[in-house]
């Protein structure tokens, strides 16, 4: 396998970085979710949000390092020639990097607000505001919101990926998981393909 992505497939490190985010959200909604099982005070609540907070802080970077890829290499080849879903595709990939980018800001900022640190690793992380009770509420809810938006959000590109693979029988979906697709509509055997 490519390390960087050609025309017709993803490379080792958009593939690498597309599955750790996806185990890392997962993460972060798992220990948010474990946080409310647990009494205030106890070390169990205290875990939940330590492991919120460092999922939530990593996903940070790595939307960062993945925009960084994605502006350095382009992508592959889109499989499909339909205008419509071309643009609906682009779009849905570019509010996924601003919910990954926006997330765990709101989460800093809501720390921040509420005048708490932020210790990851041992090292203390600044404070983007200074203690603000109702502009913690504020970003708090905006963190809640949005977050729930998110399960929405990757579902529907959960099922795009299905539909792509079940319905349209293309190699959008095998692309991802770093299979060869030569059976499917590629741009070598579909000349028409319209390019990113």
């Amino acid at each position: 396998m490519k390390v960087l992505n050609d025309k017709n497939s993803f490379g080792l490190v958009s593939i690498s970085l597309h599955w750790l985010m996806a185990v890392l959200i997962l993460l972060a909604y798992i220990s948010i979710e474990m946080h409310d099982f647990f009494d205030k005070g106890t070390d169990a609540r205290a875990f939940a949000d330590y492991l919120h907070h460092v999922v939530g802080l990593s996903i940070l970077a790595l939307v960062i390092v993945r925009l960084a890829f994605k502006l350095m290499q382009k992508s592959p080849t889109y499989l499909s020639n339909d205008p419509m879903q071309i643009k609906l595709a682009t779009i849905m990939h570019w509010v996924l990097y601003g919910f990954m980018f926006i997330m765990p800001v709101l989460g800093w900022l809501t720390l921040s607000a509420e005048g708490k640190e932020l210790i990851i690793l041992g090292a203390q992380l600044p404070q983007l505001v200074t203690a603000n009770h109702d502009l913690a509420e504020i970003f708090e809810e905006s963190h809640e919101i949005i977050g729930q938006f998110g399960y929405l959000l990757i579902g529907v590109h959960a099922l795009a990926g299905l539909l792509h693979h079940y319905l349209f029988q293309d190699a959008t979906l095998l692309r991802m998981l770093g299979k060869k697709a030569d059976q499917h509509n590629t741009p070598d055997n579909n000349p028409e393909l319209v390019k990113n």
